[in-house]
């Protein structure tokens, strides 16, 4: 739920689900990924940056290599925008939500 409300521009309203999800797994790292996403198109760089190393940090401790590299690549990405100031540009384009149901 929380990918289709950050896709539709309800970014808030997606961060309230992976919140909601990070409670009950904390070391979710596919919602702390999505949520960095969120943060992002809302351009909260902080935390955005934040999510996604708590993200690469998970993902990387329970051998999600695939996922890990996703989200490295896009961590580095998304320092380089903010870095250039280019943050909503690079929000919106680039960033592929991690499926939470499995």
């Amino acid at each position: 739920m929380g990918v289709a409300l950050n896709q539709t521009g309800r970014a808030k309203d997606a961060i309230a689900c992976y919140e909601q999800a990070l409670l009950l797994r904390p070391d979710y790292a596919d919602a702390h990924y999505n949520m960095a996403l969120a943060y992002a198109r809302m351009q909260q760089s902080s935390q955005a940056i934040a999510a996604a190393q708590k993200a690469l940090e998970f993902a990387r401790s329970k051998g999600q290599t695939e996922l890990a590299k996703k989200i490295e690549d896009w961590l580095k990405s998304y320092q380089n925008a903010v870095d250039r100031g280019e943050v909503q540009e690079k929000a919106m384009k680039d960033a592929e939500p991690q499926e939470i149901i499995r």
